[in-house]
Parts: structure tokens; C-alpha cells; sequence
């Protein structure tokens, strides 16, 4: 198998992590715990920060390359190397915060046209979480979300997907939809389209690749509604009921997503995204305990 097939199932792997792994945990809370129904919102921190401490591990053990790769890029000796460094992570996180606070403006304008609440569940989540530990609050969002985050759905996805707009694509979407959904069928989802996307236009060319691309990409479609019936039941039930200011919610972590991914393919530096993605998270951290 060559390099990019097996990064390709590397990263199959490394995002199928995360509802396995917390699938394991759950279940063998059932185990010690019989009849357990709820957690406080403490453990259920520190259990998100377990399931995705594993998913950073075992990132870091496919990828070893990329990790050794990044690391370098701090160690290695260089004149003027950090004040480079931080003053591209600041001119990055300006143009970033641009783009977020456009995106944010549009939905918020679109939400208030109809009718619905400009609360997002997960921002929701995150500003009740004040209230549990300060500290755990600080050192999950401003460290532990940047770096993991970044590892994983920048880093592992741009060592498989090498096609530029197919990686911003992904990237953005499947960051957006993993803070808005509880269930990982459509993330893993968009990762299968992408994944073949990629390889569809890589090896081929002119009408080949527009047909195969378009049988691929209903097929994993059709795959994942036969899935999700099996999950949910009645599709139309589903998408009636679903949360619309989730839906349109998203669009702001997408462009976000997608934001940082198009950083990363410009420098090929996982540490500009993470001190853009801790500098975002930081000035949220501050708007929710001092405004």
C-alpha cells in the first residue's frame, strides 16, 4: 500500500477514534457504575478532555513524521525564528477574527429573520461550564482544545488530503460539525467524500473524474443514509425535527475551520494555527467571565 492510501486509513482511523474511544468509556462507566443515568458537569469536562487526549495519542502514534516534523520547526536554531512566528500568529488571528465576525453578523441577522434563537447550544455549553471550574475552563479551551484540535483536524487531515480546496473543504466542515452534532455518521461522512474527492482528482482527468467523482460521492450518500435510517429511523421525522439554529449555527465554525485550514496550507506551521486558535479561544474565555 503506498504512502497516501495509508494516510488516508490513518486518518480513517484517527477521527473513528473519538466515538469509539468514548463509546469504551461510557460503556465502562456502565460497567462500574450500574444504573448510571447522568454526570455531573465536571466529569462530563474532563471526560471530553479524555476522549480527545486519546484521539491527540493516537494521532501523534500514526503520524509520527508530521509530529517529528512540527517539533523541529520550534527546536531548530534560527535568528529571529519567534518573533516571526508571533508576529505572523497576530497578523493570521487579525484576519481570522475578520472573517469569523462577518460569518457571525450573517448568521445572526439570518437566525433573527426567522424567528429563531441566536443561542448557540454548544457556546451555550461552554458559558455554563463558568460555573464548574474556572481553571479546567481556561486550560481546556486556551491549551488543551488549540493543540489537540489543530494535531487532528488540521494536521492529520492535510497529511491525507493533499488537494487544496478538497482539504479547506473538509477540514472546515468536519471542525464545524463536530461542535454542533452528537452523532459522528455525517462527520464521517464528509471525511469518506473528501477522502475520495482527493483521490478521484489526483489519478484522474477531464470526464473520467467528474463521473467517478459523482457515483463515488452518491454512493457514500446513499451509505450513510442507510445509516443513519437504521440510527433514526424515518429521515423525513429527522430533518424536520432537526435544530435549525444549530444547522445555520455551524456556518460560523466552518468558516472557522475552514479559516485555519486555509492558514495551515499557506505555512505549513501547525504552531501559527494553534496560537490563532488559542488567541480566539482566549478572547472568548475573557468576553464570557468579564462581559
Amino acid at each position: 500500500m503506498n504512502k497516501e492510501l495509508t494516510n488516508k486509513l490513518k486518518l480513517v482511523v484517527s477521527l473513528s477514534s473519538i466515538p469509539l474511544v468514548s463509546w469504551g468509556i461510557v460503556n465502562l462507566m456502565n460497567i462500574l457504575k450500574p444504573g448510571l443515568t447522568s454526570i455531573s458537569r465536571l466529569s462530563a469536562m474532563l471526560l471530553n478532555e479524555v476522549i480527545f487526549l486519546s484521539s491527540f495519542v493516537i494521532v501523534i502514534l500514526l503520524f509520527k513524521d508530521f509530529f517529528i516534523r512540527n517539533i523541529s520547526l520550534l527546536t531548530k536554531k534560527e535568528s529571529g525564528k519567534y518573533k516571526k512566528l508571533f508576529s505572523t500568529i497576530l497578523e493570521s488571528f487579525a484576519l481570522f477574527m475578520v472573517v469569523k465576525y462577518i460569518v457571525g453578523v450573517v448568521v445572526t441577522l439570518l437566525l433573527s429573520l426567522l424567528g429563531l434563537s441566536t443561542v448557540i447550544e454548544n457556546q451555550a455549553l461552554v458559558e455554563s461550564f463558568v460555573d464548574v471550574s474556572i481553571p479546567l475552563l481556561v486550560i481546556s479551551s486556551c491549551i488543551f482544545a488549540p493543540i489537540t484540535e489543530e494535531f487532528l483536524f488540521r494536521g492529520a487531515i492535510k497529511e491525507a488530503i493533499k488537494n487544496k480546496w478538497v482539504f479547506i473543504t473538509v477540514s472546515g466542515l468536519i471542525f464545524g460539525l463536530m461542535h454542533v452534532l452528537d452523532g459522528y455518521t455525517l462527520i464521517l461522512g464528509v471525511l469518506l467524500v473528501g477522502l475520495y474527492l482527493d483521490f478521484i482528482i489526483n489519478k484522474y482527468k477531464g470526464r473520467e473524474r467528474v463521473y467517478l467523482s459523482i457515483c463515488g460521492v452518491l454512493i457514500i450518500i446513499l451509505l450513510c443514509g442507510w445509516i443513519l435510517f437504521f440510527q433514526y429511523g424515518n429521515l423525513l421525522n429527522l430533518v424536520k425535527n432537526v435544530n435549525k439554529t444549530e444547522i445555520i449555527g455551524s456556518a460560523i465554525y466552518i468558516s472557522m475551520g475552514a479559516m485555519l485550514a486555509h492558514l495551515y496550507y499557506k505555512y505549513d506551521n501547525i504552531w501559527i494555527n494553534i496560537g490563532v486558535h488559542a488567541l480566539n479561544n482566549a478572547l472568548g474565555v475573557i468576553a464570557i467571565l468579564f462581559l
